[in-house]
């Protein structure tokens, strides 16, 4: 069955590692028949601007963020997708803080009527892709999606999947002549 795939890439480096992996997953999510929005996060006005406590998203019934920037509406329109999938390279043992900031803003996404948790993002299921330097057990993708599954659990969502090219140098070229790893970052998003 299609689905509607929002892929978010954290990325600061815009050709790097990360942003072909993602890439290659749309191309595959695309090649499946799901509509694919890619959203590359670096170059939007607010990038990296964490949630700053300012509650304005909890004064209104509407579930968006009050901050000016072209990040809100990427927040805004998370809960129209069926599944979101966050993707970022490990920066000393977790995601790239850029993602983690875009992350803490999820906050306008929830509210409570009384004790019940009221959020769009109830239906979504998440994902999880990863690039690093090192290879699973020691590059801290474990925090990543740990953060991202701790997430899902409280808005009650499935456990989330994870995709990871690991032991990547600073150039992308590598990665981009591993044909195994372009292959399979194809059919997992084929398999979203």
């Amino acid at each position: 069955m299609a689905q509607k795939i929002m892929i978010v890439n954290g990325a600061v480096r815009r050709a790097g590692n990360t942003a072909f992996i993602v890439r290659q997953i749309a191309a595959g999510a695309e090649a499946a028949g799901h509509e694919v929005a890619l959203v590359e996060l670096a170059p939007l006005k607010g990038f990296g601007q964490g949630c700053i406590s300012c509650f304005g998203c909890q004064r209104s019934d509407k579930f968006r963020c009050v901050l000016a920037d072209e990040v809100s509406p990427v927040l805004e329109a998370l809960g129209n997708y069926d599944r979101i999938v966050l993707a970022a390279p490990i920066y000393f043992f977790s995601a790239a803080s850029q993602l983690k900031a875009f992350m803490d803003r999820f906050y306008c996404q929830v509210k409570y009527d009384g004790d019940k948790l009221v959020s769009p993002l109830a239906k979504v299921a998440f994902d999880v892709v990863a690039t690093a330097g090192a290879g699973r057990d020691d590059s801290g993708v474990q925090t990543f999606l740990d953060t991202v599954r701790g997430v899902a659990g409280f808005l009650g969502c499935p456990e989330p999947r994870l995709f990871f090219a690991g032991n990547c140098g600073e150039s992308v070229e590598p990665l981009k002549d591993d044909a195994a790893v372009a292959a399979a970052a194809v059919e997992f998003g084929k398999n979203l």
